[in-house]
């Protein structure tokens, strides 16, 4: 950074002090670019929006450090969804927030380009519309998979093919996605899965590529890590997030609320209680 009259300015990409936290509506260069979603490209802007094109094309990583308000999200958007929709291929923006989803959902819809097919997805435990979503995780998860494998899950169970083609017609934000799924009665989850085997585009969680779940998105997709181009948000926090979501471990709490998921009579809640006696 140098000071340019007292102001603190980059001498690589142009971002100024006053910059910080200003909306593209405030840019200093005049030109749409591409599939830019502004009509305007910020100093210093273009020339990361070209190294993404670059990084993209050649099929390199690039890894960028800048302040908040330069504009990265565009920028790489930009970049990954050109190439996504001129090579049949999907981009995956992976972020931890729901607000980091709000703003890529919304980044994507002001490129307005008809031939894009956005999902937003969350945990399967969030979209899910049942009552046992409310269970810790571990119940949910097992219930879930115990009601879908014995068929007994209605919303699972129903053809979502009317859904799915609505939520591919216009990029969605997954709020929006499950209030559809929910007044249609079916899987808001299951429509995501089965709605991104037609996208272009994919907002979701750092987990849906780094752990075991990319098996089952890529097979529903019918697609491989050599079709996707990959954006992760603040990938500063991405080890730290896969240590916490990959660890297991076992709590007196978790095993108290599995106690009541279950009843306190028979033969499974006698099982925890044994184990609760012999963690305490």
């Amino acid at each position: 950074m140098i000071k340019v009259n007292g102001k603190l300015k980059c001498s690589r990409c142009g971002y100024r002090e006053e910059d910080a936290g200003k909306g593209m509506e405030e840019s200093t260069v005049e030109n749409r670019d591409g599939m830019f979603p502004f009509s305007e490209v910020r100093d210093g802007q273009r020339e990361f929006l070209e190294d993404c094109r670059e990084a993209v094309k050649n099929g390199k990583h690039l890894i960028a450090h800048a302040p908040t308000g330069i504009g990265k999200t565009a920028a790489a958007l930009t970049a990954a969804m050109e190439d996504s929709i001129e090579n049949d291929r999907v981009t995956f923006f992976l972020t931890s927030k729901r607000s980091q989803h709000r703003i890529a959902v919304e980044t994507v819809k002001k490129m307005d380009d008809r031939r894009i097919r956005l999902v937003d997805v969350i945990s399967k435990q969030e979209m899910c519309p049942r009552e046992e979503s409310k269970m810790p995780y571990p119940v949910f998860s097992k219930i879930c998979e115990e009601m879908v494998k014995t068929g007994k899950c209605e919303h699972y169970r129903r053809n979502n093919d009317e859904v799915v083609s609505e939520i591919i017609s216009e990029p969605m934000h997954v709020e929006e996605l499950v209030e559809l799924s929910k007044r249609y009665g079916v899987c808001p989850y299951k429509v995501a899965l089965t709605a991104s085997a037609h996208a272009n585009a994919v907002v979701c969680d750092y987990t849906i590529i780094f752990t075991d779940l990319s098996e089952k998105f890529f097979t529903r997709m019918k697609r491989s890590l050599d079709d996707i181009n990959i954006i992760v948000d603040e990938a500063h926090n991405l080890p730290e997030r896969l240590r916490m979501d990959l660890r297991s471990f076992l709590s007196i709490k978790t095993l108290q609320e599995a106690r009541k998921a279950v009843g306190e009579d028979g033969l499974m809640a006698g099982i925890i209680r044994r184990i609760e006696n012999g963690l305490e």
